[in-house]
């Protein structure tokens, strides 16, 4: 393999689990020179990236892209590929920081009024449409807000917005006014939506971002730089995404150097690694492993129950052995990256003796001739749900590993795995899994970078599964959700953080 441009071959692994390892590349620094009596050393100067090369990524084969050049509506897109292409050729208002802090994009101020529901913003100066036909302006932002709205749940911007959004007023070409239907900073993450044209169609690539479209065709899509770029215009002058027809192909070709950079969900893409030649980046993500407890089973209401499998089960010895160690463990439903998070909530470490005294407690005083805990003569059995799917062959293998240590400490449990194929929307998995057919379920589930955690906790949301309700949770969400300053936003989510870890509605791996 060899070198493209100016560039080593990159890998991104996304992987399954929250994951906080963020590694960097480049060459080697100089070295300093040695110090003497008289003279200090020297600073190392600041390596300075060069100019040019081109970076070539995958995309799928999308049906919306044709030989005729009309390319995807940047509303409609549904794989990480394509957001990516788009990210590179629109902006958003607002967008997150590497720690998931609301920052500045397209509007450059913000501010809210007291009732912490009407936000006023300002749009940056001269920010410049590809065609050179004219600048962005408010009436830009609300036709782009009112497509999503049009297109509802076709749209991937268009469950946050309608959350959060109520109405907007423009004030000028440059300021407006959003309402949104609650109080509280959350519901700016709802605005990192790609902004278009009012000018054009929705199929027009005609954005703000650092590249323009030069080429978009069925098997590929071109992209130079925007040189009217309102910021620091990019190093490499062209991005070419190529057609390939799934992940592994595309790693396929990463390794026959036709693709320099491929983003991976595959745990095992360090054996891509070539020491010089390849670097593999570890990048964190909102996706999260977790178990899941059915609170309308008479057993697992009983906290002690509950704390007693957390403390059971080897989340370092999963990590390891089946993610590869592409995972960060943490007992909250908030990515340890994220400025949100509480160390502090660290606290059900393995542990299989405590495990077998918090059973006791609960009433689980002896086992039976198999070695499983029994009360008032039942044993105590559970079921293992887990989806089985070709696409993602970790989860199964972990609801395993999760069934041998709770048998370890004395717990029955048996898996129960359900087809699932990607695309499928009611297949057997979701069936059980929406009707409650399960003592225990071992989920992969996406987080809101905004902390918002009511679609997973409160009584009516759609990922509450397990069937959780608790009065005083709601109460500390909906403070979380009321903050309107980052301090605020960290110690209420703090405080909700604390209560999850004592009440345990689930346990996040």
């Amino acid at each position: 393999m060899k070198n493209t441009g100016n560039f080593i071959r990159m890998l991104f692994s996304i992987p399954l689990v929250c994951v906080v390892l963020i590694a960097g590349c480049g060459g080697n620094a100089p070295e300093e020179p040695e110090a003497t009596p008289i003279v200090l050393p020297t600073a190392i100067p600041e390596q300075q990236p060069e100019t040019g090369g081109e970076l070539l990524l995958p995309m799928p084969r999308n049906p919306f892209i044709g030989a005729n050049g009309a390319a995807t509506n940047a509303l409609l897109v549904g794989t990480e590929e394509m957001r990516t292409l788009y990210s590179l050729v629109y902006e958003p208002l607002l967008r997150c920081d590497a720690n998931n802090r609301v920052i500045a994009s397209l509007v450059e101020k913000w501010s809210c009024d007291d009732t912490g529901r009407v936000w006023t913003f300002e749009l940056r100066e001269n920010v410049l449409w590809h065609d050179g036909e004219g600048v962005l302006t408010a009436s830009d932002v609300k036709h782009t807000i009112n497509l999503i709205l049009a297109m509802g749940e076709e749209s991937f911007y268009y469950p946050l917005l309608y959350q959060a959004y109520e109405s907007m007023e423009t004030l000028d070409n440059k300021t407006f006014t959003i309402t949104f239907r609650r109080s509280g900073q959350m519901s700016l993450y709802a605005l990192m939506f790609p902004v278009l044209c009012v000018r054009n169609a929705p199929e027009t690539l005609n954005g703000t971002g650092p590249y323009k479209l030069q080429y978009a065709g069925e098997t590929r899509v071109e992209l130079a730089v925007n040189t009217q770029w309102w910021r620091q215009s990019p190093y490499i002058p062209t991005v070419r995404f190529l057609a390939r027809e799934s992940n592994d192909v595309a790693l396929d070709s990463y390794d026959a150097g036709q693709l320099n950079m491929v983003p991976t969900s595959n745990v095992a893409a360090g054996k891509h690694r070539e020491e010089g030649v390849t670097v593999v980046l570890d990048i964190g993500t909102q996706d999260c492993e977790a178990l899941l407890f059915n609170h309308n089973r008479g057993t697992l209401r009983n906290l002690l129950v509950r704390q007693a499998i957390a403390h059971a089960i080897d989340r370092s010895a999963i990590v390891s052995n089946i993610y590869m160690n592409r995972a960060a463990i943490c007992d909250v439903p908030v990515p340890p990256d994220s400025f949100l998070y509480d160390s502090t909530t660290k606290i059900y470490d393995y542990d299989p003796g405590k495990a077998e005294t918090l059973l006791r407690e609960a009433g689980y005083t002896e086992k039976d001739e198999d070695g499983f805990y029994v009360s008032n003569g039942r044993r105590l059995s559970l079921t293992l749900l887990v989806n089985d799917s070709t696409e993602n062959t970790y989860r199964k293998s972990a609801a395993g590993m999760i069934a041998s240590q709770l048998a370890y400490a004395g717990i029955e449990v048996s898996v129960v795995a359900e087809r699932l194929s990607v695309g499928e929307e009611n297949g057997a998995y979701e069936q059980k899994l929406a009707a409650g057919e399960f003592d225990l379920a071992l989920v992969g589930l996406n987080l809101e970078r905004s902390g918002n955690l009511a679609l997973l906790l409160s009584a009516n949301g759609i990922r509450n599964y397990g069937g959780y309700q608790s009065e005083s949770m709601n109460t500390l969400m909906n403070a979380a959700a009321a903050a309107v300053d980052e301090k605020r936003m960290r110690e209420t989510s703090a405080a909700l953080q604390q209560a999850i870890v004592q009440e345990l509605p689930f346990i996040t791996l």
